[in-house]
């Protein structure tokens, strides 16, 4: 009896002591994982990019000694950032590594932000690095900004800068009408979808932090266009989906607030021969009035709900038209009209990817808007 005891002890640090990760359980110090990568271009060379490579930093120095962060040097900076000029990524990468002692990982990568200043080519060809390098992580968050990446990426925020827009992003709170949420994977498919233009969001640093706004396209001609945060709105009525957000309808000299606001669209071209094609969608939106012309002290009649879904279908119908012009002028359609056509006729491809900008910039729209509301109730 004493003897089986002895061999099941035995077996049992055996099996201990060839469990995965026993003997290397210090190896996570000798390793840095990439959680952000900031793309710009340099004066140096028209071929060579900068490249920003964010790394958390889960340790700080001991006897008080300033942490390697890129917040001037502060010991209670979380993150280091290392700015490269190089002709590629992996290279960028290779030039990070001859500073740091630990390994570089970028199977963790979280966030890429592109500058606005980039060229359609750039754009593209780094994209293309980075999906076909195996290590990178394909669901890391496009985001553009105006200003200087690594400027972004060393914004003021509680946690790294990278970790700070990732809680955004992927946050389950619905309310992101105001901006887009692209992964990398979706703006690489969109490069090589015939019918639709790539985009992301747009993030900028402010004086206390960050802001996540707006949606950006690159196209051909080697610049960007630019959505304001309620052109956004109006954006993603029509080819995404808002849920949960509020917003103001003009009314007139008067305006009412809805919330609770959720969306649905449907997209098609109506190909009319010799007459121009036609953009048709169908837009369905369900909502609470939350903040009537009356603040409340009256109880809005059925009529008068009426006339809100009326004039509330009235204003995203020409805002919505509003944006589609604006790309209808640069002849980009991010929207994905163009793809409905091959969607629903595979042998119109050809047609799609050699004409379709130009008979997408000439088309005309009809858009249809459903508005339903509910109410609250009166205040007595």
């Amino acid at each position: 009896m004493i003897r089986q005891r002895v061999i099941t002890l035995s077996g049992l640090i055996l099996c201990i002591l060839f469990l995965p990760g026993c003997w290397d359980y210090q190896k996570i110090n000798d390793r840095s994982q990439i959680i952000a990568v900031g793309v710009e271009p340099t004066s140096v060379n028209p071929k060579m990019l900068t490249y920003t490579l964010q790394i958390p930093v889960f340790q700080q120095p001991e006897q008080g000694g300033a942490a390697p962060g890129s917040g001037g040097g502060e010991p209670s900076s979380n993150y280091h950032n290392y700015v490269i000029s190089a002709l590629s990524f992996d290279e960028a990468v290779s030039k990070a590594q001859t500073q740091s002692d630990k390994g570089l990982y970028l199977g963790n990568i979280q966030l890429i932000v592109y500058s606005t200043k980039l060229s359609h080519a750039q754009f593209r060809r780094t994209t293309g690095e980075f999906m076909r390098n195996p290590r990178f992580e394909k669901l890391s968050w496009v985001e553009f900004t105006p200003q200087s990446p690594s400027e972004v990426l060393s914004a003021k925020t509680d946690l790294a800068p990278a970790d700070s827009f990732e809680r955004i992003l992927s946050s389950s709170v619905k309310q992101h009408g105001y901006t887009v949420r692209t992964h990398l994977w979706e703006f690489w498919r969109d490069f090589w979808t015939i019918g639709r233009q790539p985009y992301g969001g747009e993030i900028q640093k402010t004086p206390t932090g960050f802001r996540v706004d707006g949606l950006v396209v690159p196209v051909r001609h080697n610049n960007c266009i630019e959505l304001t945060p309620e052109e956004t709105l109006y954006f993603n009525m029509l080819c995404r989906r808002v849920q949960s957000i509020s917003f103001n309808v003009i009314d007139g000299a008067e305006s009412f607030g809805v919330g609770e606001v959720n969306t649905k669209s449907n997209l098609s071209v109506f190909m009319n021969k010799g007459r121009g094609n036609v953009l048709r969608a169908r837009i369905r939106v369900h909502a609470l009035v939350v903040r009537d012309e009356r603040d409340g002290m009256v109880l809005l009649s059925h009529k008068d709900m009426k006339r809100y879904e009326r004039v509330m279908s009235d204003q995203i119908k020409s805002q919505v038209e509003q944006v589609i012009q604006k790309f209808q002028h640069n002849e980009t359609d991010p929207f994905g009209f163009g793809e409905t056509i091959v969607t629903q006729n595979p042998r119109m491809a050809e047609y799609v990817a050699s004409q379709w900008p130009h008979d997408f910039a000439h088309s005309t729209s009809n858009i249809q808007v459903e508005v339903r509301l509910k109410r609250k109730g009166a205040l007595r």
